[in-house]
């Protein structure tokens, strides 16, 4: 058999990490987390629409999701699916216990020790849906870099006065990949890329 090839380096952008906190975010007053609720909620909706028929299979309730009137309401109609909680029985306490269970199964941030491929994560303090990795546990791993950018938004990374050019954050990641690319990373590549240190005026 052909043997894949071994990854050498990787990078995550504003990727959210831990779904709880995600929807926490999203659950926010501020006129950027009620569009992005809006939009994924939307975006959702049209999800269990394009793919009924396999979801069918694991959601009894697909019609709901795709009437779903908020982002709860579609974690809630996913949690359905869930093993009940023992404790909870029918009560509204096992909807909550089955949301949060649903949530905590996709989050990847518990995953972050194990990591040994070399991988740098960047995101922004004011992402409005992906709140950062555990920066202990990325400090902890000799295999992982961390970079936190005061703007940026989910997916931004936006140069110029305006916040209206390129994004700067492809600039970051191919300089962090290049290391590699030469390859050797040396003793020093979990250095911040110089564009995002830039970028934030470190």
């Amino acid at each position: 058999s052909t043997s894949r090839p071994r990854l050498t380096a990787a990078a995550v952008v504003s990727s959210p990490y831990c779904a709880t906190a995600a929807a926490d975010r999203l659950r926010g007053k501020g006129a950027a987390a009620t569009l992005y609720r809006l939009h994924l909620t939307l975006a959702l909706r049209r999800f269990a629409g394009a793919h009924a028929a396999p979801l069918a299979a694991a959601v009894a309730a697909v019609h709901a999701l795709q009437c779903a009137t908020g982002l709860d309401a579609f974690i809630d109609g996913l949690a359905a699916a869930l093993p009940p909680s023992p404790t909870a029985g029918g009560t509204a306490a096992a909807t909550v216990d089955a949301a949060a269970a649903f949530l905590a199964s996709a989050s990847t941030a518990d995953r972050v020790p194990h990591i040994r491929t070399p991988t740098l994560f960047l995101c922004a303090a004011d992402d409005p849906l992906a709140a950062p990795p555990p920066r202990a546990a990325v400090a902890a791993n000799p295999h992982t870099v961390l970079a936190v950018t005061a703007r940026g938004g989910h997916l931004g990374f936006l140069t110029g006065a305006t916040g209206l050019g390129r994004s700067w954050a492809e600039d970051a990641v191919t300089q962090f990949l290049a290391v590699f690319a030469a390859g050797g990373a040396g003793h020093d590549w979990r250095v911040v890329p110089a564009a995002a240190r830039v970028s934030t005026g470190t």
